[in-house]
């Protein structure tokens, strides 16, 4: 029974402060003859420490492992050395394929398994399996690697690859990642990093990823990265426009329109320039844009018409030279068709767009210049027939100083109507078969 007070009975259950020689009953004996004897010893002689050598002095020479890369995660040691019994191979849609040496232990089993690989090692019992990702989740995969392996569950996530830690923790069904990688998202989605996340969603399609990135970039779209928004797809752009969250300038809003259109000219349509310019959002335009996007607007929507049309706002822009000098580059233009032979019957003039058997002629950028005193385009530059070309000098020349001096009025020998040759210019006579002689 143990001693009155309550004592504790063993030794090496109690502190060092209850620890006491008389109250100590030892594995030997129970004998209160036993205790008496012991009495005389003091605590420090029952808190020696004894000397039972070390682990080197039990094992062979080169026997003791070296503990060195004990932090690094073992699918990056080699895989003689991390006893790795899988491989994955990762090829990137962009190009480049990586060899990961993993182990299946670790990837399917635990708090941070995967259900794929659960599923592929329980089903497929070889050696390696392939996998095509996109550029980022190919990026973004040794990352993931390294939270699986962690300890502590540690994920370094980063902006450029936070929509591809999402998809994988979806593709691989691991749900401690999903909810590490989502934290991360919304903490890190700002004005700055939205336009980023955007593109990166829809690549994935991660819909209300996209949704929030969207409506971050519509919010703060005179703040956000100019060049990442350039970068974006035309539909994405296009929503950003049309969003009811979109608080923009309307002068500043088609500044950026129009560097988006230069950048993506080759895609632009009727259908994307209207979705991009609309009259409620973009009442004025800049005039520093007003020439480019008119140009635009006779090449993409030669049937808008009207007070709220793209054409017209730019023509109401403020540009002091727009008006003046469209009417000259219209003249241009006729002297051009004229020269060499393209008016027919049938032609006509309407909103600053010939047209030519139902087909557009728009005016160019390079037939307007911004002011004077740029100089007027070479005939040779314009005018594209070998037989053209350099036999026009005498005319030229009075063309151009006619519509230099004389801006309201056509070089000597007015065009006759909408479909009437040049006639008077010297050196400017229309031949059969439509070539020029001079």
């Amino acid at each position: 029974p143990p001693p009155p007070g309550g004592v504790p009975v063993n030794c090496w259950r109690a502190t060092a402060t209850e620890r006491r020689p008389s109250q100590c009953i030892g594995p030997e004996t129970h004998s209160p003859s036993v205790l008496s004897s012991t009495s005389s010893m003091s605590c420090t002689e029952l808190d020696l420490v004894h000397d039972l050598g070390s682990f080197a002095d039990h094992v062979i020479a080169g026997d003791v492992l070296d503990h060195s890369e004990a932090h690094i995660p073992l699918w990056r040691l080699d895989a003689t050395k991390s006893l790795s019994d899988f491989k994955i191979t990762v090829t990137s849609k962009s190009g480049g394929t990586a060899t990961y040496n993993v182990h299946k232990g670790i990837l399917a089993t635990g708090a941070r398994a995967n259900a794929y690989f659960v599923k592929l090692f329980t089903n497929s019992p070889g050696p390696m399996c392939q996998l095509t990702l996109a550029a980022s989740a190919a990026n973004a995969f040794p990352v993931f690697l390294d939270f699986c392996y962690s300890s502590e569950g540690k994920l370094d996530a980063e902006t450029h690859i936070g929509a591809a830690l999402k998809y994988i923790a979806v593709y691989f069904g691991n749900s401690a990642l999903f909810e590490k990688i989502c934290a991360f998202i919304v903490k890190d989605l700002t004005w700055q990093t939205a336009p980023t996340y955007y593109a990166e969603a829809d690549l994935y399609d991660l819909e209300k990823l996209s949704a929030a990135a969207a409506r971050m970039c519509a919010l703060h779209f005179p703040s956000a990265d100019h060049d990442e928004l350039i970068l974006l797809k035309t539909g994405l752009f296009s929503t950003i426009i049309e969003s009811p969250h979109l608080t923009c300038d309307s002068k500043l809003l088609s500044r950026r329109v129009a560097d988006y259109c230069r950048a993506h000219s080759a895609e632009l349509t009727s259908e994307l320039l209207l979705a991009i310019t609309p009259a409620k959002k973009m009442p004025e335009i800049a005039p520093k844009e007003a020439l480019y996007l008119y140009e635009r607007a006779v090449l993409y929507l030669p049937q808008e018409k009207g007070r709220g049309s793209l054409r017209q706002r730019c023509m109401d822009a403020g540009n002091p030279f727009i008006q003046t000098w469209l009417k000259r580059a219209l003249w241009l233009v006729r002297t051009v068709l004229e020269a060499q032979s393209v008016r027919r019957a049938g032609h006509a003039c309407t909103g600053g767009a010939w047209q030519y058997s139902g087909i557009v002629l728009p005016v160019s950028s390079h037939l307007l210049p911004l002011a004077p005193p740029h100089p007027l385009p070479h005939f040779a530059s314009v005018v594209g027939p070998a037989s053209v070309r350099g036999r026009h000098h005498h005319g030229e020349e009075r063309a151009r100083h006619s519509w230099v001096h004389h801006p309201e009025q056509p070089p000597d020998g007015r065009c006759r109507g909408a479909a009437g040759p040049l006639k008077g210019s010297k050196g400017m006579e229309r031949r059969e078969g439509g070539r020029m002689k001079g």
